[in-house]
């Protein structure tokens, strides 16, 4: 194995692959695996999410080896929707950042720009929220690579959450002053991968913080005011809360 392919050997050691690989051989080692990792199977749901990112990380790979002209066309199509979708976005008051992900750098060296996806949303006071939303529920193939939503102040109500799970990879939610409720907080089930939750001055009291806290024991959930979150894996920063 090359000094390259040792890179990429996270993704095939998901799998349980080795080079050469072949399509059908991800297919059939994503489907044996996933088997026993389903939650109905007793298995681990953010381990079942990590298979499916593996799977599709794979897949991608083989699409830019076998025919890289095809590859680029395609890169070129989806980067341009997803231009759009930004500036749609930001005329109704969302931030948004994208960026390659380092298997993409390692794999498709000066064509990862290519390949950017969003990573992290920022609605405001100012966001239409409701729009944004309908917006991000249409196109949600585009946004399930975003690990950061940044819901900080904004008009975000319990219903327009269970919206939300059209984020499936989401790692850090930044809730403070939302009228998110306990009850609305029923729906992080759905959030697999999340790491970290900020319920700074929400409706949600200290016993529920309490009660969430026992529910999901490796969730940090904070009302720090001075902490803020990116959207890096396992990064939390904090300074001044402006």
């Amino acid at each position: 194995m090359t000094a390259s392919e040792t890179e990429r050997a996270e993704f095939l050691h998901k799998l349980g692959l080795g080079t050469p690989f072949t399509e059908e051989d991800v297919r059939q080692a994503y489907r044996a695996k996933a088997r026993h990792l389903h939650p109905d199977a007793g298995g681990d749901a953010h381990q079942l999410q990590s298979l499916r990112a593996a799977h599709d990380q794979a897949l991608e790979y083989l699409s830019f080896r076998g025919n890289r002209r095809e590859w680029i066309a395609r890169m070129v199509d989806e980067q341009l929707r997803r231009d759009s979708l930004e500036t749609r976005l930001e005329a109704l008051g969302v931030e948004v950042e994208s960026d390659e992900n380092e298997w993409q750098k390692r794999s498709f060296g000066d064509f990862a720009q290519l390949s950017q996806s969003f990573h992290a949303l920022r609605l405001r006071p100012t966001t239409q929220i409701s729009a944004a939303v309908d917006l991000l529920q249409s196109a949600a193939e585009e946004f399930r690579e975003v690990r950061l939503l940044d819901a900080a102040g904004a008009a975000l109500t319990d219903e327009l959450l269970k919206r939300l799970t059209c984020l499936p990879r989401l790692i850090r939610l930044d809730l403070r002053r939302t009228q998110v409720t306990l009850q609305g907080l029923a729906i992080l089930d759905q959030f697999p991968w999340l790491e970290d939750l900020h319920l700074g001055q929400t409706r949600v009291s200290w016993f529920g913080r309490w009660s969430l806290q026992r529910r999901y024991p490796e969730l940090t959930i904070t009302t720090n005011a001075q902490t803020h979150f990116d959207a890096r894996p396992r990064q939390v920063t904090a300074g001044l809360g402006l």
